[in-house]
């Protein structure tokens, strides 16, 4: 199962944990927030982003970037999350992000493909 670990990342320019493929979902398996160096509180929330395909009645549809899950994460805190994910599917590509850029607050989100 493929993870990515990364340092948290403001909403303007969100993580790209996986992208999107034409032929499975993406499942979300764990997510473990590690803020014992972060500066402050974090809200981290992972998002879906896809845009829908052309239909009669939308000729040019516009990107969709529902958010699926938020939580927050307190300063000098550690939160992993494994069975919250279970009914969570991703259409498009998995975002994640924090509510602030923060170095010291380290993100792992682990995913797997969902075949059709």
């Amino acid at each position: 199962m493929p993870a990515l670990r990364f340092p948290a990342l403001a909403v303007g320019a969100p993580q790209v944990v996986a992208s999107e493929r034409r032929d499975c979902k993406i499942r979300p398996t764990f997510i473990m927030v590690d803020n014992s160096l972060g500066a402050a509180d974090r809200i981290i929330t992972l998002r879906d982003s896809y845009t829908p395909d052309v239909s009669n009645a939308v000729a040019a549809p516009g990107a969709e970037v529902p958010d699926k899950l938020t939580f927050t994460v307190v300063i000098t805190g550690c939160e992993s999350l494994r069975d919250e994910l279970k009914d969570i599917e991703i259409l498009g590509d998995l975002l994640c992000y924090a509510n602030v850029a923060d170095a010291g607050c380290i993100i792992t989100v682990g995913y797997e493909p969902i075949k059709e």
